[in-house]
């Protein structure tokens, strides 16, 4: 397949938390996340991008994006202050992009 034809940008995010207690994101705090750290970054261009959560663990997430926005939300999430829950920072870091869809195995916790 063709660069050109590659119709998505898949990105690993891992959840960081400055608490040892364990903190978990669902796929809808995932999605608002990435939504707030978009519009941040973009204003309401940032909130067209859709995202699709690929396979999430609570603390793990594949998500993709159509192909020409997989830069605009990496730099999106690096750039996000992050959020606060109970008390705990907590922030997603990009800590893998690629343009295939990952195994079923891949960052498999």
């Amino acid at each position: 397949m063709a660069d050109d034809e590659i119709p998505f940008a898949y990105t690993h995010l891992t959840l960081v938390t400055d608490s040892s207690d364990t903190i978990r994101f669902d796929e809808i705090q995932v999605i608002a996340y990435c939504n707030a750290a978009l519009q941040q970054f973009l204003g309401l261009t940032g909130l067209a991008i859709r995202v699709d959560i690929i396979r999430a663990d609570g603390t793990s997430f594949w998500i993709r994006v159509p192909r020409g926005d997989g830069k605009k939300l990496n730099a999106a999430i690096t750039a996000y202050r992050g959020t606060k829950i109970d008390e705990t920072m907590c922030l997603l870091r990009v800590t893998e992009t690629q343009d295939t869809q990952p195994s079923p195995e891949k960052n498999k916790d």
